[in-house]
């Protein structure tokens, strides 16, 4: 794997856990990281820029048609690398995102916090923390929960499925459920890094 500076590698590793992708877009043979947020998290993508500043990322704002409705986004793309070439490998190895087990071991509390901070939530009033992780498959989410994050963080997640409210006739997607001992520790871990814009992720306001 090619060497990135620490913050660097932590937020790319938790982003395509995340919300974040590798693709290859036609003329280039170097991958590229992009992903999208919605308006209100746009500081928080700008501090991902900031801070992938080497792949000469490119912040704009923009719309997408959701269920009918255009609402604002902000999307980030950086330029084809080849340092991205290692995780693209890793990540994409059968051609669809997966969980690159080898890899995932490098993720330390600044790299769960940018996972969190793309897919996690925390219920308030019921003490319990969830990352959702249906892009993967349930085999994946057993391993996560059952071998991954036990061993790296000693945490103990269960994993859950539900339906989209959105899409009639969903098959129901894998996610990881932390119950409110875990949902503690989680907080824990990832709170120093949380990004001043999401602490309501953590519950609070």
């Amino acid at each position: 794997m090619v060497a990135f500076e620490s913050i660097e590698e932590q937020i790319l590793l938790g982003s395509l856990l995340g919300d974040g992708s590798l693709n290859l877009p036609g003329g280039c043979k170097t991958p590229r990281f992009r992903e999208k947020h919605a308006a209100k998290q746009g500081e928080y993508l700008r501090w991902k820029a900031e801070n992938l500043s080497s792949l000469g990322p490119k912040v704009r704002d923009t719309t997408t048609l959701s269920f009918g409705v255009r609402r604002p986004i902000v999307s980030l793309l950086t330029g084809c690398k080849p340092s991205l070439t290692s995780l693209y490998e890793a990540f994409y190895s059968g051609g669809t995102k997966v969980v690159p087990q080898s890899l995932i071991w490098r993720l330390t509390a600044l790299g769960l916090a940018v996972w969190y901070m793309d897919d996690g939530t925390h219920h308030q009033r019921l003490g319990f923390s969830c990352l959702y992780t249906q892009s993967f498959t349930d085999a994946e989410n057993e391993w996560l929960a059952e071998r991954f994050f036990p061993t790296r963080f000693n945490l103990y997640p269960k994993v859950n499925h539900r339906k989209s409210n959105r899409v009639p006739n969903s098959k129901p997607h894998s996610y990881l459920k932390f119950l409110k001992p875990e949902a503690k520790h989680l907080i824990e871990l990832v709170k120093p890094h949380i990004h001043p814009t999401l602490v309501y992720k953590m519950g609070q306001s």
